[in-house]
């Protein structure tokens, strides 16, 4: 019998925090991938194929920020829940922008979070808006 349960890349510096979030997951019969290196994150991402990614946005060396700019440039198109102790729209608009699903605010509502990740497993996900735009255009361009 195949394995067909959908996959989630968890990724924080708090490894506590990853670990917390990965219960959830199994709970929610989903299988989790953690990570607490945030350098390790697109090499993991590329071996696991997730089909969503919950990472925090402040995280040392490799932040949700670089995470988002590295997945864009590669292609990937895969919801991002980032996790946030703050509330900066700066970090919300480019976030928005280059195409995550949703943010939660730390501490993290266990609840919300079965939600928001329900969500954005059956809601589908189309390119960052940036994307789609540069897109309409080129095929303007073209058809005219």
């Amino acid at each position: 019998m195949l394995d067909i349960r959908k996959k989630v890349f968890v990724c924080d510096d708090d490894s506590d925090m990853v670990h917390v979030i990965c219960d959830i997951m199994v709970y929610m019969n989903l299988e989790s991938t953690p990570c607490s290196d945030s350098r390790r994150a697109i090499e993991t991402i590329e071996k696991t194929k997730p089909d969503i990614i919950i990472s925090d946005i402040q995280m040392p060396i490799f932040s949700g920020l670089d995470l988002i700019r590295s997945l864009n440039e590669k292609n990937y198109r895969i919801p991002i829940i980032f996790l946030t102790g703050r509330n900066e729209i700066k970090i919300y608009h480019e976030t928005f922008v280059r195409g995550h699903f949703e943010f939660l605010k730390k501490p993290l509502d266990p609840y919300e979070l079965i939600k928001t990740v329900d969500k954005a497993l059956n809601f589908g996900y189309s390119p960052p808006i940036e994307n789609r735009f540069f897109q309409n255009l080129k095929k303007a361009s073209i058809d005219e």
